[in-house]
Protein backbone atom coordinates (compact mmCIF):
# COMPACT_ATOMS: atom_id res chain seq x y z
CA UNK A 1 0.00 0.00 0.00
CA UNK A 2 3.26 2.19 0.70
CA UNK A 3 3.98 1.35 -2.80
CA UNK A 4 0.82 2.48 -4.22
CA UNK A 5 0.76 5.82 -2.41
CA UNK A 6 4.44 6.80 -3.28
CA UNK A 7 3.51 5.96 -7.19
CA UNK A 8 0.30 7.98 -6.49
CA UNK A 9 2.16 11.15 -5.12
CA UNK A 10 5.14 10.63 -7.76
CA UNK A 11 2.67 10.97 -10.67
CA UNK A 12 0.72 13.85 -9.01
CA UNK A 13 4.59 16.13 -8.87
CA UNK A 14 5.16 14.72 -12.41
CA UNK A 15 1.87 16.04 -13.69
CA UNK A 16 1.58 19.13 -11.71
CA UNK A 17 4.96 20.32 -13.19
CA UNK A 18 3.67 19.53 -16.54
CA UNK A 19 0.91 21.99 -16.05
CA UNK A 20 3.04 24.45 -14.93
CA UNK A 21 5.29 24.18 -17.76
CA UNK A 22 2.33 24.34 -20.20
CA UNK A 23 0.77 27.42 -17.96
CA UNK A 24 3.39 29.37 -18.36
CA UNK A 25 4.37 28.72 -22.25
CA UNK A 26 0.74 29.91 -22.56
CA UNK A 27 1.06 32.28 -20.82
CA UNK A 28 4.19 33.85 -22.55
CA UNK A 29 2.52 33.36 -26.13
CA UNK A 30 -0.62 35.43 -25.04
CA UNK A 31 1.70 38.29 -23.20
CA UNK A 32 4.32 38.71 -26.73
CA UNK A 33 0.65 40.07 -28.39
CA UNK A 34 -0.04 42.50 -25.62
CA UNK A 35 1.53 46.36 -25.46
CA UNK A 36 1.85 47.80 -21.93
CA UNK A 37 0.05 51.37 -22.11
CA UNK A 38 0.81 54.35 -19.99
CA UNK A 39 -0.46 57.53 -20.33
CA UNK A 40 1.10 61.14 -18.19
CA UNK A 41 -0.60 63.28 -16.54
CA UNK A 42 -2.06 65.99 -18.60
CA UNK A 43 -2.67 63.68 -21.92
CA UNK A 44 -5.85 63.43 -23.72
CA UNK A 45 -7.50 60.13 -24.04
CA UNK A 46 -10.64 58.66 -25.06
CA UNK A 47 -13.03 56.52 -22.45
CA UNK A 48 -13.85 53.51 -23.74
CA UNK A 49 -17.12 52.27 -22.16
CA UNK A 50 -18.18 48.74 -23.05
CA UNK A 51 -22.16 48.53 -23.28
CA UNK A 52 -24.02 45.51 -23.97
CA UNK A 53 -27.01 46.07 -25.83
CA UNK A 54 -29.77 43.88 -26.73
CA UNK A 55 -32.24 43.47 -29.06
CA UNK A 56 -35.04 46.86 -28.02
CA UNK A 57 -31.65 48.71 -27.29
CA UNK A 58 -28.49 48.34 -29.61
CA UNK A 59 -25.33 49.04 -27.70
CA UNK A 60 -23.86 50.68 -31.15
CA UNK A 61 -26.69 53.38 -30.04
CA UNK A 62 -24.85 53.21 -26.76
CA UNK A 63 -21.40 53.87 -28.15
CA UNK A 64 -19.77 57.18 -26.84
CA UNK A 65 -16.20 57.71 -26.25
CA UNK A 66 -15.71 61.76 -24.55
CA UNK A 67 -12.33 63.04 -24.27
CA UNK A 68 -10.71 63.19 -21.01
CA UNK A 69 -7.57 64.33 -19.35
CA UNK A 70 -5.68 62.35 -17.07
CA UNK A 71 -5.77 64.05 -13.97
CA UNK A 72 -3.95 61.17 -11.05
CA UNK A 73 -2.01 58.18 -12.25
CA UNK A 74 -2.47 55.09 -9.48
CA UNK A 75 -0.90 52.24 -11.22
CA UNK A 76 -3.15 50.94 -13.82
CA UNK A 77 -6.07 52.81 -12.32
CA UNK A 78 -5.98 56.54 -13.60
CA UNK A 79 -8.35 59.64 -12.76
CA UNK A 80 -9.96 61.67 -15.65
CA UNK A 81 -11.20 64.68 -15.88
CA UNK A 82 -14.10 65.11 -18.72
CA UNK A 83 -12.88 67.56 -21.27
CA UNK A 84 -16.62 68.62 -21.71
CA UNK A 85 -16.71 70.59 -18.28
CA UNK A 86 -13.84 70.09 -15.89
CA UNK A 87 -15.45 69.62 -12.78
CA UNK A 88 -16.58 66.03 -13.89
CA UNK A 89 -13.96 63.33 -12.46
CA UNK A 90 -13.93 59.49 -13.05
CA UNK A 91 -11.74 56.51 -12.66
CA UNK A 92 -10.69 54.52 -15.34
CA UNK A 93 -8.34 51.17 -15.69
CA UNK A 94 -6.07 51.28 -18.39
CA UNK A 95 -7.71 48.72 -20.70
CA UNK A 96 -10.26 51.19 -21.00
CA UNK A 97 -8.43 53.91 -22.53
CA UNK A 98 -7.82 54.71 -25.99
CA UNK A 99 -4.65 57.08 -26.65
CA UNK A 100 -6.45 60.24 -28.17
CA UNK A 101 -4.26 61.32 -31.16
CA UNK A 102 -6.08 64.01 -32.31
CA UNK A 103 -7.71 65.16 -35.39
CA UNK A 104 -6.36 62.00 -37.47
CA UNK A 105 -7.83 59.47 -34.70
CA UNK A 106 -11.43 59.51 -35.88
CA UNK A 107 -12.59 61.19 -39.28
CA UNK A 108 -15.04 64.16 -37.85
CA UNK A 109 -16.53 66.40 -40.22
CA UNK A 110 -15.93 70.13 -39.67
CA UNK A 111 -19.36 70.85 -38.23
CA UNK A 112 -19.69 67.63 -35.79
CA UNK A 113 -16.36 69.17 -34.31
CA UNK A 114 -18.01 72.37 -33.95
CA UNK A 115 -20.40 71.00 -32.22
CA UNK A 116 -20.79 72.63 -28.30
CA UNK A 117 -21.67 68.38 -27.75
CA UNK A 118 -18.51 67.41 -29.22
CA UNK A 119 -17.35 69.31 -26.52
CA UNK A 120 -15.61 72.23 -28.55
CA UNK A 121 -14.97 75.46 -27.50
CA UNK A 122 -15.59 78.77 -29.05
CA UNK A 123 -12.21 78.83 -30.67
CA UNK A 124 -12.72 75.14 -31.97
CA UNK A 125 -9.95 73.66 -29.17
CA UNK A 126 -11.28 70.87 -27.30
CA UNK A 127 -9.79 70.54 -23.10
CA UNK A 128 -7.07 72.92 -22.66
Amino acid sequence: MAEVKKLMDTAQRELYKAKEKCRSSNTERENAKRRDEHYLVGEKVLFYNRLVGDEQDPSKLKLRTPLYEVKEVNGDIYTLKLCESPDIERRAHVGQLIRYRGGDAQDFDAEAAASPAFGATANGKACE
